[in-house]
């Protein structure tokens, strides 16, 4: 028996084959998670860092070390997380990376345009919740017999391999600037099995190579836990939105044009809690650092008459008094699950 160090610089790691068996820890987190048919936050996800530094590698293991990944690992995990969090139903997700915005802004001045579809200038829509991550672990460790060499390169061994991903997760809110939890998603996986042995160069999350990987596995394990983590934080905290307007229908009775629509989930019946505008409380030893904004007096409350994508007109229920910038909650501080 021997073992391998897994170089930074050269990373190798198992591929298992047809006798593999794994061991999964936080394994089928997002089963966990109840069904959502509520209210959808608006959510954005800036791109994952990547901070793993020299300072990580693990020298006191004569088999282990940290794995650099590529320069656009980040960007990659960065998507495999924005797809999760769209499969989990609770979310509108917005475009926060740079390369993107520049390609909507280049959209939005093009050329040759008729002004009738040209795309509306400073009409993104803004986001509620911030999710920031860093990648703070990526290392794998390997043991294995000694391998015999089918082709030049490339050798079959009898190995056991296991690999950590950490991801460091930060949820704002955005119009607070509050953070809301800081949590540190992980995924960790073990392996026994005929494996190949691959360079770095397979280090690429688009790769079949490195999905069936130790390392392909942890990673996937570990977006789902940090998945796991901004559901159920945000599933505790109560949505709210705004009025946009208040105006006279023809029989003189109010309309409330609520700010929200169909995209985020708002169908006709539903009905909302109004309150006047909170008040915001200010940090006296952080000049213009809000601690938290008051709930604000309730005013009444509406049901919605009719939905369209982006905005919901609602009838007063009880109550008078309603006016632009009001803000609406749901009656309970959470939908359950199946229903509105």
């Amino acid at each position: 028996m021997r073992t391998s160090r897994l170089l930074p610089a050269i990373a190798l790691f198992t591929v298992l084959g047809p006798q593999q068996s794994l061991a999964i820890r936080g394994a089928d987190q997002l089963d966990k998670l109840p069904k959502y048919a509520g209210i959808k936050r608006r959510i954005a996800v800036t791109e994952i860092e990547m901070k793993l530094g020299t300072s990580s590698v693990d020298t006191s293991s004569p088999n282990g070390a940290s794995v650099i990944p590529p320069p656009d690992f980040g960007s990659g995990l960065t998507e495999m997380l924005m797809t999760a969090l769209s499969k989990s139903n609770r979310f509108i997700l917005l475009e926060r990376s740079d390369k993107a915005l520049q390609d909507i802004q280049r959209e939005q001045t093009q050329g040759g345009v008729t002004d009738a579809t040209r795309a509306q200038m400073n009409n993104l829509m803004g986001a509620e919740v911030l999710v920031r991550g860093a990648l703070t672990d990526f290392s794998s460790e390997q043991s294995k017999t000694d391998s015999k060499g089918l082709l030049s390169g490339i050798g079959v061994s009898e190995s056991k391999s296991s690999a950590k991903v950490a991801i460091d997760i930060r949820i704002y809110d955005v119009s607070t600037g509050e953070i809301i939890d800081s949590e540190r998603a992980t995924g960790q996986v073990s392996a026994k099995g005929v494996g190949l042995d691959l360079s770095r160069n397979d280090l690429s999350l688009d790769s079949s190579s490195f999905q069936s990987s130790t390392l392909g596995k942890a990673t996937k394990k570990a977006i789902e836990n940090a998945v796991f983590v901004i559901c159920t934080k945000l599933d505790k905290r109560p949505w709210q939105a705004r009025v946009a307007d208040v105006v006279d229908d023809e029989s003189n009775k109010k309309e409330l044009y609520l700010n929200v629509g169909s995209l985020e989930g708002v169908k006709v019946g539903d009905e909302f809690e109004v309150f006047s505008p909170g008040r915001a409380i200010m940090d006296p030893d952080n000049p213009g650092r809000i601690l938290t904004t008051t709930k604000g007096k309730r005013i009444g409350r509406c049901r919605v008459a009719s939905v369209e994508p982006d905005v919901a007109i609602a009838t007063p229920i009880d109550g008078d008094g309603f006016a632009a910038k009001d803000v609406i909650r749901l009656p309970d501080p959470l939908p359950k699950a199946g229903s509105k």
